[in-house]
């Protein structure tokens, strides 16, 4: 299962509309979410709930990814000393870590495809060389 992409292929021109199965919470800010056609990026246009919108251009059958990109480069929430500790703020900042480990699961998934290339590449360079099948130029 992923948490934070989808992949859909458009079957009508200017396909636009998406809808995202992420469970609820679905991301920390609309602008954590992006997408990509064809693996390029692609504007979106705006995020309500689970319906996404994107610029338009989209050819037919093409691959769009949505996904979400969390920015973790500081607490969503900041405790001080003294101040109430509630659980709507600790709650912020626990969505905003796991949808992190989400995303680096997800990412992951993307790459398995690159990693079993990679591996058969292998494979073959070292029964090339177990078998001296080789050629030197």
């Amino acid at each position: 299962m992923s948490y934070a992409q989808n992949i859909f292929t458009t079957t009508s021109p200017n396909e636009t509309n998406f809808v995202i199965t992420w469970t609820a919470p679905y991301y920390m800010t609309t602008a954590d979410v992006k997408a990509e056609v064809d693996k390029v990026a692609w504007t979106v246009v705006s995020v309500s709930g689970t319906n996404v919108t994107l610029a338009t251009g989209i050819p037919v059958d093409s691959t769009v990814r949505i996904y979400r990109e969390t920015d973790v480069s500081s607490n969503e929430v900041d405790f001080l000393a003294g101040s109430p500790f509630r659980a709507g703020d600790v709650n912020e900042n626990f969505n905003q870590t796991l949808f992190a480990v989400q995303e680096a699961l997800t990412s992951d998934e993307n790459h398995e495809a690159d990693i079993d290339r990679i591996d058969g590449i292998i494979t073959s360079i070292l029964d090339q060389l177990n078998n001296h099948t080789y050629r030197h130029n």
